[in-house]
């Protein structure tokens, strides 16, 4: 993630460098009022039975974009080979989190819907008003 060339401020948007091609750089920037938090690379999922990805580049970047504005908290799903191209996918929260925080990919278990449920029935804050 990069800041803003105007001022000095928080990371802001997604920057894909080619090690081997400088051309190959592309960058993506939000509105001035977002901030995205550090990108988590994310391999392509192969089928069963499939080659393992030819490209390094070959699955997803994600990370969480706060609004300063709407003081709200999305994540973003963006093609590693396309960053310049914007997300391909977003996903409004149901709280805001806060800008820097971090965590990691993992290919392992996921909890099930109920265990997720009952966690966030555990929160101290309200998250029920969003729905």
């Amino acid at each position: 993630a990069m800041g803003s060339k105007e001022s000095v401020g928080p990371a802001q948007g997604l920057l894909r460098v080619d090690a081997e091609d400088a051309a190959g750089a592309s960058l993506w920037m939000p509105e001035p009022h977002q901030f995205l938090g550090e990108p988590v690379f994310v391999p392509r999922a192969l089928g069963v039975g499939a080659e393992a990805p030819i490209r390094e580049d070959d699955g997803y970047v994600v990370g969480i974009l706060f609004d300063g504005r709407a003081g709200s908290s999305e994540v973003l799903v963006f093609d590693a080979a396309k960053v310049a191209a914007g997300p391909i996918s977003r996903v409004p929260l149901r709280s805001q989190l806060p800008h820097g925080l971090h965590g990691c990919w993992s290919p392992g278990p996921v909890p099930s819907e109920a265990a997720l449920q009952e966690a966030w029935s555990k929160s101290p804050l309200d998250l029920s008003a969003g729905r």
